[in-house]
C-alpha cells in the first residue's frame, strides 16, 4: 500500500519532519491542504505543559506524564503484515539517520526506494486518556483562549506508527552503498540479501515514527 492511500485509509497523518523526539500528548495545528504544524510561537507543544503552566499538575505529575508520554511501550499494530510504500517527496522529509545517509550521494537520491514493515505502534491508553480528560476538564475558558487563541484546529496526538525501513535498489548499486555504510558503522542493516535483481536491506526504525493519529483537543474524548 502506498504512503498517501495508508494515510487516508486509517485516516492518519503523516509527520512532517519527522524525528525521534515526537511524543504521544504533542500538541499539532492540522491547516486546511497543508501539512500539520508541530509547533507554533508562543504555543505550549504539549499537552502537559499546558496543565504544569495553569497549575492542573505539579511537577511530578509533569515530570511522571511525560516519561510515560515518551516511553509508552511499542505494541504490533493491527494491521496484519501491511508493507506501507515511500515516495519521494515523503523521503526528503522524514529524519531518519539511514534514509539521510543514503539520500547523501545525488546517484543514489533518485535510485533508492524504501518502504515500512513489520509496523508497530505507541498508543495513548485508556486510563492516560481518562487522566487527559479529567484535566481539560479543569481548564477554564479564559485559559484556553488565552494559550491556544485559535483552539479549534489544535490537536492532540494519541497514536505513533513505527516501521522497519526496507530500501530496495538494482544490485549494480550495491558495492555503492556498501561503501557508505561501512564508512558509517552506527547504521547496520538488520538484514541484508537478494531479491532477484534488486538488493533488499532492513534497517531498525529508531523509535523515528512516520504517521500519528491526531484529535481534536476541543472535543477529547476519555
Amino acid at each position: 500500500m502506498y504512503i498517501h492511500h495508508f494515510k487516508r485509509h486509517y485516516d492518519l497523518d503523516l509527520i512532517p519532519a519527522s524525528h525521534s523526539d515526537i511524543s504521544l500528548g504533542d500538541l499539532v495545528w492540522r491547516r486546511a491542504k497543508k501539512r500539520p504544524l508541530m509547533s507554533r510561537r508562543g504555543m505550549p507543544n504539549h499537552i502537559y505543559n499546558v496543565f504544569l503552566m495553569e497549575g492542573i499538575v505539579s511537577e511530578r505529575q509533569w515530570r511522571k506524564a511525560i516519561s510515560v508520554f515518551e516511553s509508552e511501550e511499542l505494541q504490533a499494530a493491527q494491521l496484519g503484515n501491511l508493507q506501507v510504500e515511500a515516495d519521494r517527496r515523503f523521503g526528503l522529509s522524514f529524519n531518519h539517520p539511514i534514509v539521510k545517509l543514503l539520500q547523501s550521494d545525488a546517484t543514489l537520491k533518485s535510485q533508492i526506494k524504501f518502504s515500512f514493515h513489520t509496523i508497530q505502534a505507541r498508543i495513548l491508553s485508556n486510563k492516560w486518556r481518562v487522566i487527559l480528560h479529567q484535566n481539560l476538564e479543569k481548564l477554564s475558558p479564559e485559559a484556553e483562549k488565552k494559550i491556544f487563541k485559535r483552539y479549534r484546529p489544535v490537536h492532540l496526538i494519541t497514536e505513533l506508527y513505527y516501521g522497519n525501513i526496507y530500501f530496495k535498489t538494482d544490485r549494480s548499486f550495491r558495492k555503492k552503498i556498501d561503501l557508505l555504510l561501512d564508512t558509517n558503522r552506527s547504521e547496520r542493516p538488520l538484514s541484508n540479501y537478494e531479491q532477484g535483481r534488486f538488493q533488499v536491506y532492513e534497517f531498525d526504525h529508531n523509535l523515528v515514527p512516520f504517521a500519528m493519529r491526531l484529535e481534536p483537543l476541543n472535543d477529547f474524548n476519555g
